[in-house]
């Protein structure tokens, strides 16, 4: 029997399963720390109704990306050993997940297609991967 494994993911932390050769199971959870706030704001010109300076959203967005590609990295680092593994989330982190484990070369494992389930207990998303893999 091979190592199985099961993210359930979204913004703030990964919850990574692992169904192991003897029956064992190992659980951990992976925080985030992802900036999840928005830029606001802008500053007002001295004139009434005179010009406002904007918010600079590319540099918000960019900082956003460059975190999310640490999250998957630590993400990644834990699915060694893996033969199999499928990803579970209730946004569009999963699938931002999924294709950044297609673009690394060397995995050892088949990435089955995402699934959709939403914000839910540790317990039900323990449930949720054992009956995916039929366990």
């Amino acid at each position: 029997m091979s190592r199985k494994s099961g993210i359930w993911i979204d913004l703030q932390r990964a919850l990574i399963y692992h169904l192991l050769p003897s029956g064992d199971t190992d659980w951990l959870e992976v925080q985030s720390n992802v900036d999840d706030s928005r830029p606001v704001g802008g500053s007002g010109s001295s004139t009434p109704f005179g010009s406002q300076d904007a918010v600079s959203e590319q540099k918000f967005l960019e900082r956003r990306k460059h975190q999310l590609q640490g999250f998957f990295q630590r993400v990644s680092e834990h699915l060694s050993g893996s033969n199999e593994l499928v990803i579970f989330g209730p946004a569009e982190t999963k699938d931002k997940l999924s294709q950044f484990l297609n673009g690394v070369a060397n995995r050892s494992y088949h990435l089955h297609p995402t699934q959709a389930l939403d914000s839910i207990t540790e317990n039900q998303i323990k449930a949720a991967i054992r009956d995916f893999y039929g366990k």
